[in-house]
């Protein structure tokens, strides 16, 4: 079926453009009367083939692409705090990165475009409910934010910008240890700011991306989460004393400590007395187990001259300019990426 039920048809179809229905010459358009001409079409034999053009998506017939489907009846439905986007092509920029390859139009879940149009109708009666589902997120209802996350960031940010080297298969096992956080962050330690970054990132020129794509890190890249935000809330997590070497006894003290760690290192540097370095052990030891054991005593204040401790210099470090020493282990640790220094968030809302 191409709608649940009649009232869902109605709502669907009200906030539509009426257009005509003049035959194949409204195909193309996101319009009522495109989709009269299918559903008429639908009823002879045609069913298999029309049905989906009458439905709320489209079917990549009724409306030039799905994206301008998406985006039409998200706006509609989704307005002030119940939407990420600030204009139209915001919008757009955020659904060029969304799967469409996958489900069709009575899909209802999964990390896909046509699970956040199917949110984003059901958003027309219930948009409090709904609207997240149907922002990039996805919010777990439209598969889960690092199921979103990773599949934007792949796409997104490429080639010496690329996050989770060498195939981003790793994203997903780091993104576990990353605070959820609201559909509509563009700062703080969680996943949805770096969701905003990645795709500004990917929307953006060279020196924008360079900018932005970092900020979708493990670490953050000081735009989502202070250094010591991330440090603090991977080292309270994994390094907490339960099946892991504790660090600190309260996130308080941990901050306090970490205030006093250089910020100079490159983000994903392997070693060096910064916190960046010992963002990167925490990042490895959120593996559990033999990996945390390992790498927690590297991310504390009292790390090994050999990896975070006081004593290493200047020179290479995982992806760039970092600190030497003896390599760190890498275990199942993310090297984290390109060289970026501390840049803060651009006030400028470009998603």
């Amino acid at each position: 079926m191409a709608y649940a039920d009649n009232p869902a048809c109605m709502t669907v179809c009200m906030n539509l453009t009426l257009g005509t229905d003049d035959g194949v010459g409204a195909d193309q358009t996101n319009t009522v009367g495109c989709r009269i001409y299918h559903a008429g079409a639908a009823a002879g034999a045609g069913a298999g083939v029309h049905c989906p053009h009458a439905s709320a998506s489209g079917g990549a017939m009724c409306g030039p692409s799905y994206c301008e489907v998406y985006c039409q009846l998200f706006e509609s439905a989704c307005k002030g705090t119940n939407s990420p986007y600030t204009a139209t092509y915001t919008c757009m920029n955020a659904c060029k990165y969304f799967d469409n390859s996958t489900g069709n139009y009575t899909t209802t879940s999964g990390a896909n475009i046509f699970c956040k149009i199917y949110h984003a109708t059901a958003a027309l009666t219930n948009p409090t409910l709904h609207c997240p589902h149907a922002s990039p997120s996805g919010n777990g209802a439209c598969g889960s934010k690092c199921e979103n996350f990773c599949s934007f960031n792949a796409k997104a940010c490429t080639g010496t910008l690329a996050q989770y080297p060498p195939d981003n298969s790793n994203c997903m096992s780091f993104c576990k240890s990353i605070p959820d956080g609201n559909f509509r962050d563009t700062a703080g330690n969680t996943k949805d700011c770096r969701i905003y970054h990645t795709i500004v990132g990917g929307n953006s020129d060279a020196a924008g991306a360079t900018l932005h794509c970092p900020h979708g890190s493990h670490s953050g890249g000081n735009a989502c989460g202070t250094w010591c935000d991330v440090y603090c809330d991977l080292a309270m997590t994994y390094c907490n004393g339960t099946g892991a070497p504790k660090l600190f006894d309260t996130r308080p003290m941990c901050m306090t400590e970490c205030a006093t760690f250089a910020t100079t290192g490159a983000p994903g540097a392997t070693t060096g007395d910064h916190v960046q370095c010992r963002i990167y052990h925490l990042g490895a030891a959120s593996a559990g187990g033999a990996a945390a054991t390992t790498h927690c005593p590297h991310a504390s204040k009292a790390s090994d001259p050999a990896y975070c401790g006081a004593g290493a210099t200047t020179g290479t470090g995982a992806t760039g300019t970092g600190t030497t020493g003896t390599p760190a282990p890498t275990g199942t640790g993310n090297a984290f990426s390109i060289i970026v220094s501390s840049l803060m968030l651009v006030a400028v809302l470009l998603f």
